[in-house]
Parts: C-alpha cells; sequence; structure tokens
C-alpha cells in the first residue's frame, strides 16, 4: 500500500519515509510554535514600524521545506551542476521565498560558503507584503501612494535583486518629490 505523506511516499506501512515526515512536521510544528510567540512579542514591541518584517514561521517553513525539496523543484534549474558564479547570477531574479528554500535546500546538500553567503546578502523584507509577486506595472502604480521613505527601499531593493530600470526609476521620481 502506498500513500502520500508531505511529499514522501510510504510503503508497506511507513519506513524511513514515514519517519522523515514526522520528523519534519514536529520540527515545523516546533519552529511555528517559537516563531508565533517571538513574533506577536516583535510585533507588539515595533508598533508604528512602517515595514513589516516577513512572517518568521513562513521562513522556517520555507527553509524546512527547501531542507526536504528534490533538486528538480527548486526555482534554479540544474542547481546542483552550476557552478557557485552560476548560481550566484540566477539568484538575484529570486522572491524572498524562493531564496529561503534555496537556502535550506543548500545547507541541507552541499553547504558551498559563496551561495550560502550570496542568498544572505540577498536576503531582507520586501519594501511591502507581496512586492516580489508584483509585476513593475503594479510596483510603479502603488508607489505614487507611499512615502518617499519606502521608495527609498525599493530604490535599494531593486539595486540588490533585479534591477528592473523602470521600477528603479519611479521610485527615483517619487524620491524627488
Amino acid at each position: 500500500m502506498a500513500a502520500a505523506a508531505n511529499g514522501f511516499v510510504q510503503e508497506n506501512g511507513g519506513g524511513w519515509a514515514d519517519a522523515a515526515a514526522r520528523a519534519v512536521r514536529t520540527a515545523a510544528d516546533r519552529v511555528q510554535d517559537v516563531a508565533q510567540t517571538g513574533g506577536r512579542r516583535a510585533r507588539g514591541a515595533a508598533g508604528g514600524a512602517v515595514r513589516e518584517m516577513p512572517e518568521p514561521t513562513r521562513m522556517a517553513e520555507e527553509e524546512i521545506q527547501g531542507a526536504v525539496t528534490r533538486e528538480e523543484e527548486l526555482p534554479i534549474p540544474r542547481f546542483s551542476q552550476l557552478s557557485v558564479d552560476e548560481i550566484q547570477q540566477r539568484l538575484r531574479t529570486l522572491s524572498q521565498s524562493d531564496l529561503t528554500v534555496i537556502k535550506g535546500y543548500e545547507r541541507t546538500h552541499a553547504k558551498r560558503p559563496g551561495v550560502l553567503d550570496a542568498i544572505e546578502q540577498l536576503r531582507g523584507s520586501e519594501p511591502w507584503p507581496g512586492y516580489d509577486t508584483m509585476s513593475p506595472d503594479e510596483i510603479t502604480a502603488r508607489l505614487q501612494n507611499v512615502p518617499s521613505s519606502v521608495a527609498r527601499q525599493v530604490q535599494e531593493y531593486e539595486r540588490r535583486h533585479q534591477e528592473r530600470q523602470e521600477v528603479a526609476s519611479a521610485a527615483e521620481a517619487r524620491t524627488a518629490r
């Protein structure tokens, strides 16, 4: 009998796949409990902060997901066959969520310092929640209604990541007002 459990296939009542799935679920539950408690405290202390950090729970879950993800499912095709330089070039275009998955995979597998350092340099909060999923046109439209401090965050984020000229120009125009 075969049944799926969090992406693992169990055969004949379980075995290593069942044990691995239970271990990942247990770890994810513990991380979520700690992150939710700490996240509530941090949100209360930060009260009037302009920018919201990504949910710690989601980031922890994505890193765990990366640790158990198969290479074929990574956002960078042929990941293990690429050089550190080739990976570093491709990382810039990834969302924060994808970077977290890649980080979890890399930490579990090759542990290449050049890849992990590059991910760390790209890590950081999006200028606003959902930014990475927005098109350049959507970002440009939203820039019309944000404070200049947020527009500066967009400029910095774009400089470090995708370097989309139309977004950078719109952010620069917003900070000039």
